[in-house]
């Protein structure tokens, strides 16, 4: 089972609480998180947040926390075609935690 919640981009980056069932809006951009029910073997909860341009999946980002630290985290962008990317941490909304 998985829930989901809304929230803005630049509110998340900045540490604010999740508005769940919400959307905040940041500039043209969506932010929809999906949070498995069950933690993983580390005792990890992995989330997966999707940012969206009208209906269209622009960047996808993986996070995983333990203890409440961010244990691992990546940002993927996803191309018009099916392409996937990783930028650099200086060009990217959630930097690579490894």
């Amino acid at each position: 089972m998985i829930r989901a919640s809304v929230v803005g981009g630049g509110l998340l980056a900045r540490g604010a609480a999740k508005f769940a069932g919400r959307s905040v809006a940041s500039g043209r951009t969506r932010w929809t998180w999906k949070t498995r029910q069950r933690p993983g073997r580390d005792g990890g909860i992995s989330k997966v947040g999707i940012e969206r341009s009208g209906d269209d999946a622009i960047s996808q980002v993986h996070r995983i926390t333990v203890d409440k630290k961010v244990a691992h985290q990546h940002q993927t962008h996803l191309g018009k075609h099916g392409s996937r990317r990783q930028f650099p941490d200086d060009w990217v909304q959630f930097p690579e935690v490894p």
